[in-house]
């Protein structure tokens, strides 16, 4: 734990913004992991997956250390949501524009939490 606090530290995720987006691309590539492993039984995948979420839960104590809870949880959430919409546009998801709008507010509010 104080290695990676001394990492975020010396500059590595000083900017609070660049610790939500490493967090959410830990949890981003953990998922992707874990879905892996569920599809291909590829124990390699299981092991990286639960080790990136170990990694995670470092990186969130040491953003609570720096963030508030407050803003460290809906900073992360509306990111997260962001990715997944991005993401799912990607793969082809197609939603209508009223979801996209509903989306839309629901990430402004979680960045305006």
């Amino acid at each position: 734990m104080e290695a990676i606090t001394s990492l975020y530290k010396s500059g590595l995720g000083s900017n609070k913004w660049v610790q939500i987006w490493i967090i959410t691309m830990t949890e981003l590539i953990g998922d992707i992991n874990l879905k892996t492993f569920a599809t291909t039984n590829l124990h390699f995948h299981l092991f990286a997956g639960i080790l990136l979420y170990v990694i995670l839960a470092l990186e969130l104590g040491v953003g609570f250390q720096t963030m508030g809870l407050g803003w460290l949880n809906g900073a992360w959430d509306g990111t997260s949501t962001l990715v997944s919409v991005l993401a799912g546009y990607a793969m082809g998801e197609k939603l209508s524009g009223q979801q996209y709008l509903g989306l839309g507010l629901i990430i402004a509010g979680l960045y305006l939490l």
